[in-house]
């Protein structure tokens, strides 16, 4: 195996909070689903034996085993180098919540792909809502 593994140490309050595959899994998608490398994760599930009409009936008990189990969780491709026509309307919000941490949709965006001596790919998004402090002199996005 390649890659990188991450450990994480967790406060005894926080354990719970944080070790669920579930919301593992929802952090990752929510701001590593663009990254172009695969994220994998490794859990056990406890898996019950199915038993037989005979066994049931006999009232023996399902066996319980501990499966270890690999499963990506990001979609492991950056929603910008994909083609406009594999990319549903909904994939371009939810990027946008994503990186800009809006709440509301965006007013437009546009996906363009352009060709030649230089090729590059431009994903531009453009707020429904200015900011609330974007005309102060601090401003910082």
């Amino acid at each position: 195996e390649s890659g990188t593994v991450i450990y994480i140490k967790l406060k005894e309050d926080e354990v719970s909070d944080y070790t669920g595959k579930f919301r593992v899994e929802n952090i990752v998608k929510k701001y590593s689903n663009h990254i172009a490398y695969p994220i994998f994760l490794n859990y056990s599930e406890e898996v019950t034996e199915e038993l037989s009409e005979e066994d049931k009936e006999a009232g023996k008990e399902p066996a319980k085993t501990i499966e270890k189990k690999r499963e990506q969780i990001n979609e492991a491709t950056a929603l910008w180098t994909l083609p406009k026509s594999k990319v549903k309307p909904e994939e371009y919000v939810e990027f946008y919540k994503t990186i800009s941490h809006d709440s509301e949709e965006p007013m437009l965006h546009v996906h363009t792909k352009a060709e030649g001596v230089n090729e590059y790919t431009t994903l531009f998004y453009i707020p429904a809502k200015a900011p609330m402090d974007m005309y102060r002199v601090d401003y910082q996005p």
